[in-house]
């Protein structure tokens, strides 16, 4: 389960939940993949076209594990190729 807020045209930020008990390092990995397919689908929605995910806190609460991430928006600048003069 997630949730997103503080959303506005520069950044916003996703808690992500565990949903169902899991134990060791799959937990948080299953969270952190659960985090990043989150911000790229938001990312998406929202129009962006280059992004950063930064993890901001990261907790237990009882058997559930939770991740608080940032996602900023980054400046995209479109590859440009020069232009060929010659006509083949």
């Amino acid at each position: 389960m997630y949730y997103i807020q503080d959303e506005n045209a520069r950044h916003y930020i996703i808690t992500v939940h565990q949903g169902t008990p899991s134990a060791g390092a799959e937990r948080v990995a299953n969270i952190k993949e659960a985090a990043s397919t989150i911000a790229r689908a938001e990312s998406q929605r929202l129009g962006w076209e280059k992004w950063q995910l930064n993890y901001i806190q990261e907790r237990n609460q009882g058997w559930m594990h939770v991740v608080v991430a940032e996602v900023t928006r980054e400046k995209y600048i479109a590859p440009t190729f020069p232009q060929s003069n010659s006509n083949p």
